[in-house]
């Protein structure tokens, strides 16, 4: 029984045994460990297990690493060993950890499509060795090259592994600890250092050259627009990604680069031969081969004038097919028409022509970067048939008929005519002036800037002259009447004897023209004059007098022999007798001393004034037949000259204070001096003084009353002293009677404009002869003392002048010398008895 329950256990075991093993699956994944077995300075050494039934079913195991306990393949450093070679495995690693950080690793194991991880371990890292590069190879390549480099402790996680080509980043195709795969980025240098980082260790620096690129050809050397060229050669790349290639100076468009090939299309004509330039990165290169475009062009138009409504073909060839066109017509003034296009095909377009006037125009086709045109084309001109009638004078009417003309009057010319009417098939209008010098004239119609001729298809009736009155001119405001046909209505010159005496009108008919002889005689200088009188249209056509006519005016003014001596201003002048005298005055800043008597022809230098200096403006006088000058301005000094002995003496001071611009006269062999603007202070002064020759001395009489004169003008008449000038702008007038020694006020003119600049004057005749003192058009005054009166007298020819020399001789009025923007030395005489021409 023992023995029967003994067996019975035995057997009991038994079976329970094999039930438990038939009921324990079989193990589908791998069961891994992890151990962390040595920290150095260097890095980490792990190593693991991995417990499977078959381990040729583990695709890949390692370690995964980081800073986190959440550790997976996904978010953690990696260091992969592929499949597995045995149940235990290590890694070494040498990089990418810190000194003093706190790591969390684990190992992993994969098999049948699941990762399994193994327990956990963490370690205090002392650091790490750092990535090692070793070897480039190539060495040497350009942008966009696949570069290998080899060396130890890189990531298995490529993202991991930074490689920069000096400071430029590359891409990392695929990585190992001892393997990186990388795209050479579009280097900026020749020699570029490359160096790999992984986290903060970084490897040393290796030198990679960038490769220097060599064009070598194209796949066409002729090309349209469009086509796709492809430029080949070494190291293409090293252009960079984005090159500029430049033919004859204009970008064309980059398509792809890669070591062996740039494409590119060019979208813009280039003149032929074509040169090429690529500038990209450190390099720029000109292609050993000069390419040549194929241009698109207009071969044909079928016509260069056309009407409205016309269908036009135009012929076109080489058009590239990858640009739109448009078409149109263009002026040169840059104004474009649209036209209707009825059909549009690469070689052949057809277009309606337009209606209304558009000038000389081209047909253009137009792409999005250039434009080719065709031949001129323009409206087909009009036709002329006849032309009624076709001969006649300015305000007839005539009719031109014919073909095509426009219905808008305002879209038409015609040369000679004044149009009043248009239509299709005539045109009327009046005869009007045109420029010409024969009388027979070429007749255009002009449309939209096309014309039709007709040579020689009108005659112009010339001018006539049958009378003219008077035949003798003796005033420069008598008036020519000259009658006759066929003058122009404006524009007519006339001429006596070669001379231009007027521009002028006719009369509506063109019968009578009336000519003014101010341009003739507007100089006031006698003119004789005999000779054809001579009409010329404003067209050139001319007509002669057959009688003469006669020019007989005897002017006011007269042209005098000029000074002898230096031009100048401030010049002394004075008259005794049958002799006026001249002389001392300056010029810029010399001061003259010379003196010169003058009998009405001619000049004879006399004893020179003794002083030199600066004279200011200062009057000279006569008394007892001697001449009295001093240099009020300068000092008190007064001289006298006797024209007989022809000698300066020194006489007696001046008492009162230097001055310029002083009034002088002479009443009964005395002369007296006053007023002016005192030297020192330039204020107007009111003191007056007599000098008596007999005795040689002076004697302060009664001041000024009143207002103080500046630029005095002064003269006597009848035993009285007359002066006047400017206060302000006031025009003043005293009378001087030297035996009650009293001054009366004459008249107050009030605001002359005119006198505004001061003014200087010479007595003849009982009249005063006054001279506006600036350099505008020459003014000249009578005045006479009893009336006050002013009557504008004609203005001498030549240039107006300030502070000239004025004398009176042998009944007229003497003006010259003075300054215009220059010193001047012409003289002039006026007879204010000529005034109007006649005695």
């Amino acid at each position: 029984m023992k023995i029967f329950r003994h067996s019975y256990f035995l057997i009991l075991i038994f079976l329970l045994a094999t039930c438990i093993q038939e009921e324990l699956p079989e193990q589908t994944h791998p069961i891994v460990t992890t151990t962390v077995n040595e920290i150095t300075a260097s890095g980490v050494s792990l190593g693991g297990t991995i417990q499977f039934h078959n381990l040729n079913d583990v695709v890949d195991h390692g370690f995964v690493l980081g800073k986190e306990k959440e550790l997976s393949l996904e978010n953690s450093i990696y260091f992969r060993l592929g499949k597995a070679a045995g149940e235990t495995f290590s890694a070494a690693i040498r990089s990418g950890i810190i000194e003093k950080q706190r790591y969390y690793v684990r190992s992993y194991a994969i098999a049948n499509g699941k990762t399994v991880y193994g327990p956990m371990q963490d370690f205090m890292s002392l650091g790490s060795e750092g990535p090692i590069l070793e070897e480039i190879s190539p060495a040497e390549g350009s942008a966009g090259d696949t570069i290998n480099l080899r060396g130890k402790n890189f990531s298995f996680r490529k993202e991991l592994n930074v490689v920069v080509f000096d400071k430029l980043s590359a891409k990392v195709v695929s990585s190992t600890d001892t393997l990186l795969s990388v795209i050479a980025p579009s280097l900026t240098r020749i020699d570029n250092a490359v160096r790999v980082s992984i986290l903060d260790n970084a490897s040393e620096e290796k030198i990679f050259k960038l490769k220097t690129p060599k064009i070598t050809g194209f796949s066409l050397e002729t090309f349209t627009l469009c086509d796709t060229i492809a430029m080949t050669g070494e190291a293409l790349s090293s252009f960079g990604s984005q090159p500029f290639i430049a033919m004859n100076g204009l970008g064309a468009k980059v398509i792809s680069v890669s070591s062996k090939q740039i494409k590119f299309t060019m979208t813009s004509l280039v003149n032929n031969p074509i040169e090429v330039k690529v500038y990209g990165g450190l390099f720029q290169q000109v292609a050993p081969q000069k390419l040549s475009q194929i241009r698109p062009e207009i071969t044909a138009i079928s016509q260069d004038l056309y009407e409205a409504g016309d269908t036009i073909d135009v012929s076109v060839r080489n058009w590239p097919a990858c640009i739109q066109r448009s078409v149109s017509l263009s002026h040169q003034n840059g104004l474009k028409y649209p036209v209707e296009v009825i059909e549009n095909n690469m070689d052949r377009i057809r277009f309606i022509a337009p209606s209304g006037c558009i000038p000389t125009t081209k047909f253009v086709i137009s792409g999005n970067t250039f434009s080719v045109s065709s031949v001129d084309i323009k409206p087909r001109p009009p036709k002329i048939t006849s032309i009624t009638p076709n001969n006649g004078k300015i305000g007839d009417l005539i009719a031109i008929k014919g073909e095509g003309f426009p219905d808008d009057i305002n879209a038409i010319t015609v040369d000679f005519l004044d149009l009043t009417y248009a239509s299709s098939t005539e045109l009327r209008g009046r005869v009007v002036e045109i420029p010409s010098t024969i009388p027979t004239v070429d007749v255009s119609v002009i449309y939209c800037q096309s014309a039709t001729t007709i040579e020689n298809g009108f005659t112009y009736h010339t001018p006539e002259i049958t009378s003219f009155s008077p035949a003798i001119i003796t005033s420069q405001y008598d008036v020519l009447i000259i009658n006759g046909k066929n003058f122009s209505p404006i524009g007519n010159v006339v001429y006596i004897n070669g001379e231009p005496v007027s521009t002028s009108g006719a009369d509506l008919d063109g019968t009578q023209i009336t000519v003014s002889m101010d341009l003739l005689l507007n100089d006031n200088l006698s003119k004789q004059l005999t000779g054809k009188l001579t009409v010329i249209t404003n067209m050139g056509l001319s007509v002669t007098s057959d009688q003469d006519i006669v020019i007989d005016y005897v002017a006011p003014w007269k042209v005098e022999a000029s000074f002898p001596g230096n031009s100048r201003s401030r010049p002394a002048s004075v008259t005794i007798g049958n002799f006026a005298y001249v002389g001392m005055g300056s010029s810029s800043s010399t001061w003259y001393k010379d003196w010169w008597q003058f009998d009405g022809t001619t000049w004879k230098r006399m004893a020179d004034f003794p002083e030199s200096g600066d004279f200011g403006i200062t009057r000279a006088a006569t008394a007892a037949g001697k001449i009295f000058y001093g240099l009020l301005h300068r000092n008190k000094n007064w001289w006298q000259f006797d024209p007989v002995s022809n000698q300066w003496t020194r006489k007696a001071d001046f008492p009162g204070v230097t001055r310029s611009l002083n009034f002088t006269f002479t009443i009964n062999d005395k002369v007296y001096v006053g007023g002016g603007s005192a030297s020192s202070t330039a204020l107007a002064l009111l003191d007056f003084w007599e000098y008596d020759p007999a005795t040689n001395i002076w004697t302060q009489k009664a001041s000024l009353p009143g207002y103080a004169l500046s630029q005095s003008i002064a003269f006597e008449h009848q035993s009285l002293g007359y002066t006047f000038g400017k206060s302000g702008t006031m025009l003043i007038s005293y009378s001087y009677d030297p035996g009650p020694n009293v001054w009366t006020t004459r008249e107050t003119f009030g605001s002359i404009p005119s006198f505004a600049g001061g003014w200087d004057a010479v007595k003849f005749n009982e009249f005063l002869l006054l001279h506006s003192n600036q350099f505008s058009t020459p003014v000249f005054y009578l005045y006479h003392p009893y009336s006050g009166g002013f009557t504008q007298a004609e203005s001498t020819l030549g240039a107006n002048r300030s502070f000239p020399a004025l004398f009176n001789l042998n009944n007229r009025g003497y003006i010259g010398l003075g300054h215009n923007f220059g010193f001047l030395r012409d003289l002039f005489s006026f007879d204010q008895y000529r005034i109007g021409g006649g005695p």
